[in-house]
């Protein structure tokens, strides 16, 4: 075989097992820089140069120093400027550019550098005593991608055939530049991205914070509205009880010692009729009625026809304790000569029955009125993530029961529930707090006199709950803008803003919808909700 064909066979042969590793490295490789350097080293022993870099280009025409092997590795994140060096020129020129004899051939090498004497000092990447060098651009599309740069220390011009070996080379690794590129940014916007859903994950948790204590704050002011009323609501009652307890300890000895007295100092049908008498259902007569006052008159009638000489102290007493000319077994009494002394215990023992049944139900309304805050003030701690079945009625009662002391002074509260206990998905407090607001506002509308009406239903799994009042109704300009936050009516100091769109939020929690009847004659909020 003819010697020179020999060399371009081995020459070939070298060719294709560099191409051949390259190829493989490009496959192992993700890093572009990575890939560069790779390249690089696999290049030095076939071309036989004492160092080669690569550059990639930046921003503001410039070109940085990624990869590099021999002395040019002691240049990495160097930068050059397009137009300055052998790299600059090429990318600026969008060519290769070879320089052979660079000691002899120093006008050419002024022409690479530019006319600026301060940029003539930049300390560019590669060996000081180079003669040889070869830069080879590559484009993609019209931009330059990547720029090779091989030097040596030898005074022959690379060749032809080493240049077009580069550039084929450089154009294997094309794509391969391009995409780790691509993956390297795709990889830089997933971490960005990563970065910017944590931020947002963290806004909205602070945005649940925030939405938890405007929603305390809410409440608190609600109860700074309402304490004065719940006091007053809750001493009423205590009232009641300490006046009645009072009458107790003093008249039950006396009752007791004149009972036994009694026993052994009347006749069997006095005392049967005393001890009747004592247990006698009270009259249903309403106290301070026209009845009422009838009644006096006909039991007055009668102490007097049988020779009460006090007949008005007896009437007062006996009337006080629902005791009437109607009552069969006192007509029996006053027909046995009983002694107006037994019918004045009868008095006092019917009396003290009266104060434990006002007890029993001052210390009931009492009761009522204070677990109705307990469950308005209930701890967010004891609230679950899931929702949990809610008794409607019994939860709507509760806020009412807050109100009573204002609801009383002239609001007629109509109720127009379904007659099956309904139950739906929540939070008691959270439907407690949107009761609450939606109540305020229509006491507030009505200027404290009026019909709050209220209403539930039952359609299909959904339970659909209005809330009307008969105050002015809500001004069509604003009616699209009552759940924004911070849009309020109110005089300064009366109102937040934010109480219906709390409301507004809360009820979206629930899955549910608040709105406002646009076509209902008074003002009407249609609250649905997920049946339990």
């Amino acid at each position: 075989m003819n010697p020179s064909a020999t060399a371009d066979q081995d020459q070939n042969q070298r060719i294709l097992s560099i191409i051949t590793e390259i190829s493989a490295l490009l496959v192992r490789t993700d890093s572009t820089k990575e890939l560069l350097q790779q390249v690089l080293e696999g290049l030095k022993d076939y071309f036989g140069v004492h160092h080669a870099y690569m550059l990639l280009p930046l921003e503001e025409h410039s070109l940085r120093v990624v990869a590099g092997i021999g002395a040019a590795s002691e240049h990495l994140d160097s930068v050059v400027k397009m137009g300055v060096g052998i790299a600059g020129v090429a990318a600026q020129r969008k060519r290769t550019v070879s320089i052979g004899n660079m000691k002899v051939n120093r006008l050419y090498m002024k022409s690479l550098m530019t006319s600026n004497p301060a940029q003539q000092k930049v300390d560019l990447p590669g060996l000081p005593d180079a003669d040889s060098q070869m830069a080879i651009p590559l484009i993609v599309g019209d931009k330059v991608a990547v720029v090779l740069v091989a030097e040596s220390r030898e005074a022959v011009v690379f060749s032809k055939s080493d240049a077009a070996i580069f550039e084929l080379i450089a154009s294997q690794i094309a794509a391969a530049v391009l995409t780790t590129q691509n993956n390297e940014k795709l990889e830089t916007l997933r971490q960005e991205e990563m970065l910017l859903r944590q931020k947002t994950e963290a806004a909205l948790k602070e945005l649940e914070s925030t939405q938890s204590l405007l929603i305390q704050q809410e409440k608190l002011a609600t109860l700074g509205q309402l304490v004065a009323g719940i006091a007053h609501e809750v001493n009423t009652p205590l009232g009641a009880i300490i006046a009645s307890v009072s009458q107790i300890p003093e008249q039950i000895p006396e009752l007791f010692q004149y009972l036994n007295h009694a026993r052994y100092n009347t006749t069997d049908e006095i005392w049967n009729l005393l001890i009747k008498l004592i247990l006698s259902p009270a009259s249903d007569v309403p106290i301070g009625s026209i009845e009422a006052l009838d009644a006096y008159d006909d039991l007055l009638d009668l102490l007097e026809a049988h020779n009460f000489e006090e007949a008005f102290e007896l009437a007062d007493l006996l009337s006080e304790v629902g005791l009437f000319a109607d009552n069969k077994t006192l007509l029996t009494a006053l027909k046995a000569k009983m002694p107006f002394e037994d019918l004045k215990q009868v008095y006092k023992a019917r009396a003290l029955t009266d104060a434990a049944h006002t007890i029993q139900t001052a210390a009931y309304k009492a009761s009522k009125v204070i677990k109705a805050l307990k469950s308005f003030v209930h701890q967010d701690s004891l609230m679950t993530e899931e929702l949990t079945p809610v008794d409607l009625h019994r939860n709507l009662e509760d806020v009412l029961t807050l109100y009573q002391n204002m609801l009383k002074h002239g609001v007629e509260v109509q109720r127009e529930f379904t007659q099956e206990q309904v139950k739906v998905m929540g939070h008691g407090e959270q439907l407690s707090q949107v009761w609450t607001n939606l109540i305020h506002n229509a006491i507030h509308a009505m200027d404290g006199k009026g019909i709050l009406h209220l209403s539930t239903a039952v359609e299909e799994d959904m339970v659909i709950m209005k809330i009307r009042n008969s105050g002015a109704k809500i001004p069509e300009e604003i009616q699209t803008r009552i759940f924004e936050p911070f849009f309020t009516t109110k005089q300064v100091g009366q109102g937040t803003g934010l109480g219906l769109h709390l409301c507004r939020k809360l009820i979206d929690g629930h899955q549910g919808r608040l709105v406002l009847d646009n076509e209902a004659d008074q003002t009407t909020f249609v609250i649905t909700l997920k049946r339990a």
